[in-house]
Formats: structure tokens, C-alpha cells, sequence
């Protein structure tokens, strides 16, 4: 049997930690070696023993999960960390990127992407994303009204990722972008295809484009119905390096 990977959690709510474990401990690769209400208990714990990956929401108590990480890397003790948090914006994502963390993630997150993550951080071969700009892309879908709990919205996150790293990628929508998604998901491009369509199209009716302009400048004020799944993600991944360009953070890539 191989090696299991070893998970910490550190989280303020009781009740998510037992959930959070729960969902772990039925992947069969994965095993939760502790976990942790607050950050003094998650420190004095992680002195002891490293974990293979640590997940930490970044309001705890006593010591934040944002002091936890940078006293476990001045440490030179910092395991692969996934964080959790309810807030994202540009400048935390960047700090946390520059201190090492793998991934950081909106609260509230399905279980499936926490498991995926924490898988991800174990295989450092395969294609790494650019983190950093990961929570800008939940923030701007949020903003144009993509609900999360929809398949278009986790394909989306991917479809962006994947065109910022590789514009060619929408020259080719179709025969390249959708199978890639479909084999990272298990499914078909088809539903790929369609589910981001109907996501986009739902969005579009969700908010008014005063509130898009608010958020997006006039990127989408030309519009007069829900731009096609093309269009839509190449807008978005153009914001996104924008925002990014604009804080002279796109160096972190």
C-alpha cells in the first residue's frame, strides 16, 4: 500500500473540523494526524510533528493562520498548506504565495476541491497552477453572478487558469480546451461545454450591468446578451492579468 498523505487541519469551528476529517479519512490515500481550534494549539502541535499537508482556515485564534504559516517557514519547518479563508483579495493572495503556501481557497469550498488540493500538493511533476491569482478568479466569477455550486463555475475556475497560462488554448476552444477540463474531470467535453454555457448565460440574467460595471469597468458594457464561453474566459483572464500588472504583481507568476 502506498504511503498515505498526512493531513493537519487547524479551523475555529469544531463542527468543520470534524466534517473536514470525516471527508478526509474516506480517501483512501489520506489520513488527518491532527487537528487544531486555535493557532497556538496548531503551533505547539506542528513543532512536535510535520504533517505531509497542512489545511488552515487564516482566522484562528491566540496566533492567525497568517502568523502560523510565517513562524513555521522562519522555522524552516512549513509542510505543503492549503488555506481556507472566507476573504480573499490580491495582496493576501500574494503574501501568502511569496511565504510558500500551495493553494488558497473560498470559503465555503466544496469538499471535493479541499481533497483535489491537497492531492495537488503532493505532486510536484505534474503542471503546477499559479496560485496567486486563483482566488482573483473566485472573486471576479462571484462578481459577474456565477453561483459556485454549479459544474460551470469549477470548470470555469479551470478554463481561466489554463487560458492565462496559455492563451492559444481558446484559439482552439473546442479541441483543446474542453478535453483538457474533461480529463482532469472525468467527463466529456460536451458537458464541459455546456455546463460553462448555461453558467455564464444564469449569470448573466443574475445581476444588472451597473452592478458588473461597478466591479469590471466597462470589460462587459457592450454586451447585449451573455458573451460566448470563448469571449467570456479570455475577458476574464485579460482582467486578471490587469489586476495584476497594475499591482506589479505579475512577476510572481
Amino acid at each position: 500500500m502506498e504511503k498515505k498523505i498526512r493531513v493537519f487541519l487547524a479551523d475555529t469551528s469544531q463542527d468543520y473540523l470534524r466534517m473536514l476529517r470525516q471527508a478526509l479519512e474516506r480517501e483512501p490515500d489520506m489520513e488527518v494526524m491532527g487537528t487544531a481550534d486555535n493557532g497556538g494549539e496548531a503551533w505547539a502541535r506542528l513543532s512536535e510533528a510535520l504533517p505531509d499537508v497542512l489545511v488552515t482556515d487564516l482566522l484562528l485564534p491566540i496566533l492567525d493562520g497568517l502568523s502560523l504559516i510565517r513562524e513555521l517557514r522562519a522555522q524552516g519547518r512549513l509542510p505543503h498548506t492549503v488555506v481556507l479563508s472566507a476573504f480573499v483579495n490580491l495582496h493576501m493572495a500574494s503574501e501568502l504565495s511569496r511565504l510558500g503556501a500551495d493553494d488558497y481557497l473560498q470559503k465555503p469550498c466544496r469538499l471535493d476541491r479541499i481533497v483535489r488540493s491537497i492531492r495537488d500538493t503532493m505532486e510536484p511533476e505534474a503542471p503546477q497552477s499559479v496560485h496567486d491569482y486563483k482566488s482573483l478568479i473566485c472573486m471576479d466569477l462571484k462578481h459577474f453572478g456565477v453561483a459556485p455550486h454549479l459544474h460551470g463555475y469549477h470548470y470555469l475556475v479551470l478554463a481561466i487558469q489554463m487560458a492565462i497560462d496559455d492563451a492559444g488554448l481558446l484559439r482552439g476552444i473546442t479541441k483543446s480546451l474542453y478535453p483538457a477540463i474533461a480529463r482532469l474531470e472525468h467527463t466529456q467535453p460536451g458537458c464541459v461545454e455546456r455546463s460553462i454555457r448555461s453558467a455564464i448565460a444564469q449569470a448573466w440574467l443574475r445581476y444588472t450591468p451597473e452592478h458588473r460595471h461597478l466591479h469590471f469597468g466597462g470589460l462587459f458594457d457592450g454586451f447585449d446578451h451573455a458573451p460566448s464561453n470563448a469571449r467570456f474566459i479570455a475577458l476574464i483572464a485579460e482582467h486578471i492579468e490587469t489586476e495584476f500588472m497594475q499591482e506589479d504583481l505579475w512577476a510572481c507568476k
